[in-house]
């Protein structure tokens, strides 16, 4: 069977300082990408100092000020775009520009992101505006019962810990510059350059310039979970709320594991599909609960999280929950059907087009599989690994990793008027919708 080839050909090399360099040879428009991605981000924050990873990520970009020379002033006088890409475990900044501009834009973008300098001012402006952020977030239940979730789900770990008041004021101009020495750095590093030039040409003129700056690699502890073996309930209560906010989900096999394929498989059908999906089918089409209800699992490397959310009227959430926990015990218990299987290989390999419609979304794929520490093979493989996959052995996944009773439960409204669905599954912990996000006694 012939394979449609969905990623460009692309040389790559390890330079002497260790950046992983990958070259693509780009003649259908005269234009370029470049895109440079560290092994670093809010995961690798030091305890304490939450916070410091977004304000450096957010702070290079403005390398020099805003007059001549600088980096904002090269990238707006060429008419270029920056995009920046900030994770638990990754920084990426991405510039797409003009042909013609490459011999400039790429070494102002290498500065930029490997020797970033920024003025007081502007250190002092973004702090201030992450602590308004934050206070406007903790009165938008949808983002603070994410967070809440995740504190609830994870305890006191670099991934259960937020950005907060008190955290972001303990950090000064020197922390940002000493973060971002130690993870913004090529060494581990990769680097993307797509461009109209022959390969040659591309190497010689950018080559020694990657290789210019030496460094250490960036060193990180391993992050170690919490293991929530008898699940949580966390009540955020908001007295100005008629709708509650609802989270429910536990812990699950990051991205490398061997399951996940298997288990996006499971998940789309649960809740990640559109109307098609169980959760809406029961939760919004056959009871008219809910305007919207999904379920997803968001992975990082090694950890992940499945997790069902929702927002519906308050005086309903007795009837909302004891649905959804129907729809999953069915779902646990009897698995995927066939059919299910057929319209979500159908998705997914329609979806893949997308994926990878036009070269800035496949140098995004590029940067994905290196961070993934995949190779091409494994990308292109995909739709043959999708029709391999079977109805036994997707229900078998969930089976082993989809649990029936360890539940974390966040709800974000009125407490006096939805304690009472929630005691039903267990003793929560209530937490005005001000109070700092922080892990419960003990976790």
């Amino acid at each position: 069977m012939n394979r449609c080839q969905l990623l460009p050909q692309y040389t790559e090399e390890i330079l002497s300082n260790n950046l992983h360099v990958i070259w693509i040879e780009d003649r259908s428009r005269p234009a370029a990408i470049f895109s440079i991605q560290f092994p670093s981000g809010g995961l690798h924050e030091k305890r304490g100092y939450e916070g410091i990873a977004e304000l450096a990520s957010a702070l290079a970009p403005l390398s020099g000020g805003n007059g001549p020379g600088s980096f904002p002033y090269v990238i707006e006088h060429n008419g270029a775009e920056l995009s920046s890409d900030l994770s638990g475990e990754y920084l990426r900044y991405t510039v797409r520009m003009r042909q013609a501009a490459i011999g400039e834009i790429v070494p102002a973008t290498w500065r930029m992101a490997t020797s970033p300098v920024f003025s007081k001012n502007d250190f002092r402006r973004l702090r201030s505006e992450m602590q308004t952020s934050i206070m406007t977030e903790s009165a938008e239940p949808s983002v603070s019962g994410q967070k809440h979730f995740q504190c609830e789900l994870y305890g006191d770990t670099a991934a259960g810990r937020h950005p907060c008041r008190p955290s972001l004021s303990l950090i000064k101009q020197a922390d940002i510059c000493s973060w971002q020495s130690v993870n913004m750095v090529p060494n581990g590093a990769v680097a993307i350059l797509a461009a109209d030039m022959p390969l040659d040409e591309m190497r010689n003129s950018f080559g020694p310039l990657f290789a210019s700056v030496k460094s250490e690699a960036a060193t990180h502890e391993k992050i170690v979970l919490n293991d929530n073996k008898n699940g949580a309930i966390r009540l955020v209560d908001n007295p100005t709320l008629t709708q509650t906010s609802l989270f429910i989900g536990h812990q699950a096999p990051g991205e490398t594991h061997e399951d996940h394929l298997p288990l996006s498989f499971a998940n789309y059908i649960l809740g990640g599909g559109t109307f098609q999906s169980r959760l809406m089918t029961v939760l919004r089409s056959r009871l008219g609960k809910t305007y919207g209800i999904g379920s997803r699992i968001s992975c990082a490397r090694a950890h992940g999280a499945f997790s069902i959310q929702t927002t519906t009227i308050s005086e309903s959430l007795p009837e909302v929950l004891d649905a959804i926990f129907g729809v999953y015990r069915e779902f646990h218990e009897k698995g995927i059907t066939q059919k299910e299987l057929d319209e979500a290989r159908g998705f997914a390999t329609g979806h893949l087009a997308f994926d990878v419609e036009n070269l800035s979304a496949k140098i995004d794929k590029l940067q994905m599989i290196s961070f993934l520490g995949r190779d091409r093979e494994w990308f292109e493989s995909l739709p043959e690994r999708f029709a391999a996959l079977t109805t036994d052995g997707i229900n078998a996944a969930i089976r082993r990793h989809l649990s029936r009773e360890r539940f974390t439960i966040c709800a974000v409204g009125k407490a006096a008027q939805i304690k009472p669905a929630l005691e039903k599954y267990g003793n929560p912990a209530v937490l005005n919708f001000r109070a700092p996000i922080v892990p419960s006694t003990g976790r």
